[in-house]
């Protein structure tokens, strides 16, 4: 049969039949329109959430922590932390970290552990210092970066700034205030008041139950993210204050320089997508 042939008998049985040939064609049509439709609302959906998960790094951000568990945390997860038992971070496991491919930054990170509380000039808050040691901060909601890799400077949470009752246009009303810092008890890193090289048990004893005060300035406050609860101050002045200062059978005051002894408490890379 030729295709004419075809035409006429499809003609033919559309006109023995009118209304059901009327029917399918009206369900074909609707089929397409709802196959369409379904179509256009699945893309618009996908570049909806692309585009909103594009606006944040989280998803491009990896943290490398040492391999030592050392217990459970209530989420479920293992807790990691550095210690002498672990594979250490150290200098080198961040050049290897760095030169992944897509990888674009990473940076270290050390818990400051020994800084227990903080407060903010002008505000009678006392928080607990979540504090951690880097090389650099990006991302502000206000001010910049640290001057330099020991400054007593520090970079605060957008968390701590919404508990002061700051927002994103009032946030840099926060550059350039003190913070004071409490430390632990007995705390021997830097600005600790040591008790002398002989010192009596009740000396060393009034030492071990008090705490140091340090201060630092606010140069920035980081903009809302997965990590805006931590107070970020430079690295070389948190291995200072994580050195431990002790001093020696001969009476010479010596100092344990921790971030060296157990390395890095985790990497921060990002990928570049």
């Amino acid at each position: 049969m030729r295709a004419l042939d075809y035409a006429r008998l499809a003609g033919k049985d559309i006109r023995r039949q009118p209304v059901r040939s009327l029917l399918t064609v009206v369900a074909l049509a609707i089929s397409t329109v709802i196959l369409v439709t379904l179509l256009a609302i699945s893309f618009g959906a996908r570049q909806s959430i692309v585009s909103g998960l594009g606006l944040s790094s989280s998803l491009n951000t990896i943290v490398v922590t040492p391999n030592q568990s050392i217990n459970t945390s209530f989420a479920g997860g293992s807790v990691q932390i550095a210690n002498e038992s672990a594979n250490k971070i150290d200098a080198t496991a961040l050049e290897h970290v760095t030169a992944i491919p897509h990888v674009v930054s990473a940076k270290p990170l050390v818990s400051v552990w020994e800084l227990k509380q903080a407060t903010i000039e002008g505000h009678e808050t006392s928080f607990v210092a979540q504090t951690q040691g880097t090389t650099s901060a990006s991302k502000f909601a206000a001010g910049t970066s640290f001057s330099a890799a020991d400054a007593h400077e520090i970079v605060l949470g957008w968390s701590y700034a919404k508990q002061l009752g700051y927002t994103e246009t009032t946030a840099s009303q926060l550059i350039g205030r003190s913070v004071t810092f409490t430390t632990q008890n007995g705390y021997r890193g830097d600005g600790a008041n040591l008790p002398a090289a002989r010192s009596s048990k009740a000396q060393l004893e009034a030492f071990a139950a008090q705490s140091t005060t340090l201060t630092a300035t606010i140069v920035g406050v980081s903009e809302k993210g997965v990590q805006d609860n931590q107070i970020l101050l430079p690295i070389e002045w948190a291995r200072k204050i994580k050195t431990i200062n002790a001093y020696n059978s001969q009476g010479i005051l010596e100092g344990t320089d921790q971030i060296e002894k157990l390395g890095y408490s985790a990497i921060v890379a990002e990928a570049d997508t």
